[in-house]
C-alpha cells in the first residue's frame, strides 16, 4: 500500500476513495482505502445516534472483505451533549462496532475534560482498550500513518501487534522480544515484554482478555 508521507484529512479529501455527507450537515464521512474519518457534529440524541452507528456499521464491513484491518476515526469535538449524557451513547450498535477485531477505532475530541469522560466510560463498559484517543486528527492520522507502516507478525506473535496498537509498546521493543525467543528464551512473549520493563502486566491482561472475547463470539 502507497502511504503518503503526511496522511491528513486534506489529503484524504483529495484522494478520498468514498465521500458523504448528511442532508442534514451533521455527519461526514471520507474514506481513503481502509481508512475511514467520521466527521461528527450537532445534537445527537442518544437514540439518533444508535440508529446513525447502525447504518454506518455497513462501510467497515464491505472493507473487510478487501482489507485485513479497517480504521474508523471519530471527530466528535463539534457533537453537542451533556457530560451526564454520555453513557448513553455507548449503546448497543456501538458496542457491536467494537466487538469486531478487524476494526481498530479512534475517538478525537480537542476538550480535555471530554476526553477523559470519553475515557472513563469506555472503561466502565470494558471497551477501553478497543480505543485509541486524540487530541486532534493530526494526532489520529500520524498514528494511523505508522500503523500502516508497521511490520505485521505472525499469528504466534499478534500480541505484539495489539501492544503496539494499544501504544504500550513500540515495533522495535517487539522485535527485541521476538529475537530474544528466536535466540532461545523460552517465555512467552508477554513474560518477556514484562522483564525488560516495555509493558506492564495489565497490557498483558488486556490481550488475553481480548482473544476470550474474539473466542467467545466465534
Amino acid at each position: 500500500m502507497d502511504v503518503p508521507e503526511r496522511l491528513t484529512v486534506d489529503w484524504m479529501l483529495k484522494h478520498a476513495t468514498m465521500r458523504l455527507v448528511g442532508a442534514d450537515g451533521k455527519w461526514q464521512i471520507t474514506a481513503w482505502r481502509n481508512v475511514v474519518f467520521f466527521k461528527i457534529s450537532g445534537r445527537w440524541p442518544a437514540s439518533e445516534a444508535q440508529e446513525y452507528v447502525r447504518r454506518i456499521s455497513s462501510i467497515p464491513s464491505i472493507l473487510e472483505q478487501e482489507y485485513e484491518t479497517v480504521y474508523l476515526l471519530f471527530e466528535v469535538g463539534k457533537m453537542k451533549f451533556k457530560p451526564q449524557e454520555a453513557t448513553q451513547y455507548i449503546h448497543t450498535e456501538w458496542l457491536k462496532l467494537l466487538e469486531e477485531p478487524s476494526r481498530v477505532i479512534a475517538l478525537i475530541d480537542p476538550n480535555p475534560a471530554r476526553l477523559q469522560l470519553w475515557k472513563s466510560v469506555h472503561t466502565i463498559a470494558g471497551k477501553r482498550y478497543r480505543i485509541q484517543f486524540f487530541a486532534a486528527p493530526a494526532e489520529a492520522l500520524a498514528w494511523v500513518r505508522e500503523e500502516l507502516l508497521a511490520p505485521r507478525f505472525p499469528v504466534p506473535d499478534r500480541i505484539g501487534e495489539f501492544l503496539v496498537r494499544m501504544k504500550a509498546i513500540t515495533p522495535g521493543q517487539v522485535r527485541e522480544v521476538l529475537e530474544a525467543q528466536q535466540a532461545g528464551d523460552g517465555r512467552r512473549f508477554g513474560e518477556i515484554a514484562v522483564a525488560l520493563g516495555f509493558v506492564q502486566s495489565h497490557a498483558v491482561r488486556s490481550y488475553i482478555e481480548f482473544l476470550e472475547k474474539v473466542q467467545r463470539s466465534n
